[in-house]
């Protein structure tokens, strides 16, 4: 039956709860996109996307299967696992204000399709524009598809390395001429 298979992908995401949290849903989606927390969200999203063989059953490409782990990667990812309430989480990007139209991003539909990725950004970003759009959301560390953003990762980390290893060298050679 069709509206038994509907049910079912609903379940991928709700479970069954009865009338009065459907209620607490449905008005609290009347205020908010979605009654979960980013954390909730990204944890939901990741419980597919890090499933490679349900995606492969999709045949999802590459970068769709490498999704979570670059958007944690991403400055919106890391801010999500600090706690932020207001980084952007994958509905924040990837679904309107209709939650559940969620596309592959080659579609014209996709909030993330070239065409509509600037106004997505805007929903957050008030200073939106061609340029601003080419981050890289989902940054990639492989050398051949970001050599820039590859370099740039290896200088952060010496640098990050070099500071703090830098500074308890510091404290030994203080702590040793007492």
């Amino acid at each position: 039956m069709v509206y038994e298979e509907t049910l079912r992908r609903c379940f991928n995401c709700h479970t069954e709860r009865g009338v009065v949290q459907a209620y607490d849903h449905i008005t609290h989606r009347l205020r908010r996109k979605t009654s979960r927390s980013p954390q909730e969200i990204v944890e939901l999203c990741a419980k597919c996307h890090q499933n490679v063989a349900m995606m492969k059953q999709f045949n999802v490409s590459e970068r769709a299967l490498d999704a979570v782990e670059s958007y944690n990667r991403s400055i919106h990812g890391k801010l999500v696992r600090l706690g932020s309430q207001k980084a952007a989480d994958c509905i924040s990007c990837h679904a309107s204000n209709l939650l559940h139209d969620i596309y592959k991003g080659n579609d014209i539909k996709a909030t993330v399709y070239k065409e509509n990725i600037k106004k997505t950004c805007h929903q957050c970003h008030e200073n939106t524009n061609s340029w601003f759009v080419k981050v890289a959301v989902h940054p990639s560390l492989k050398h051949d598809t970001s050599p820039v953003i590859y370099l740039l990762g290896i200088g952060l980390k010496f640098a990050l390395y070099g500071s703090v290893l830098g500074l308890v060298f510091l404290m030994l050679l203080e702590t040793s001429s007492v």
